[in-house]
């Protein structure tokens, strides 16, 4: 859906189905960040962009990707104004959740940058940030910038059944205090799997940031 920040500029809002129905999302093209690009590339059998979902789904809606390219353009390239974040929170006035990035990943810091104002404009929505681009997020903070209260940071790990370690949470956990890791597995009888079975609007722990720490899914 495309909702107008100023007389001439949108952003792309998604809908989902499956597991993620009923959450909206604002979202990126991942076939135009450098960052995904490298990882898909990558040597590493078990790199997790290797199994990334989102092709398929291109595929299959021939509409997504020029919408999440349109969203990279606006996003990434300049700051919004405190009157287009205005404009754009309005389409969440009713909204519980909301996902940052379910198709992509941040290209910079200026995309956070926007994704952080968003989300303390709309104090009474919940948002997951999901990233595995780790550094944009660490230097978004040391240079002194703050997430907002209602924001969880869901760090995703880059390997297949790699666990991201406790230093790297309690690094981030040093600026902010709702951090949780996200892992896939391949492994059917991995008993700590623990998403995949409710839809996430009713499971909600990467949003409301609660017990377990760690967020494990079974490949799809």
């Amino acid at each position: 859906m495309k909702v107008m920040i100023n007389q001439n500029e949108f952003i792309n809002v998604s809908g989902h189905t499956g597991k993620m129905e009923g959450i909206p999302s604002v979202s990126t093209n991942k076939f135009l960040n450098e960052n995904c690009q490298r990882m898909m590339n990558s040597s590493n059998p078990d790199c997790i962009c290797k199994y990334c979902y989102v092709d398929r789904v291109t595929a299959r809606y021939k509409d997504l990707e020029p919408c999440l390219t349109h969203n990279t353009k606006i996003l990434t390239s300049r700051i919004l104004t405190r009157d287009e974040i205005k404009a754009f929170s309005k389409f969440f006035l009713n909204t519980t959740i909301v996902r940052f990035e379910s198709f992509g990943d941040l290209n910079n810091e200026i995309q956070l940058i926007n994704y952080m104002n968003l989300a303390r404009q709309c104090k009474h929505t919940k948002f997951a940030l999901f990233t595995k681009h780790f550094k944009i997020v660490h230097e978004y903070f040391r240079n002194g910038y703050k997430m907002p209260d209602n924001v969880t940071l869901v760090l995703s790990s880059p390997f297949m059944d790699y666990q991201l370690n406790d230093a790297l949470v309690t690094t981030f956990k040093k600026y902010h205090n709702r951090v949780i890791t996200f892992t896939v597995t391949k492994d059917k009888k991995n008993k700590g799997i623990n998403c995949g079975k409710r839809k996430c609007v009713e499971c909600r722990n990467c949003y409301d940031a609660r017990f377990p720490h760690n967020v494990i899914e079974l490949v799809k």
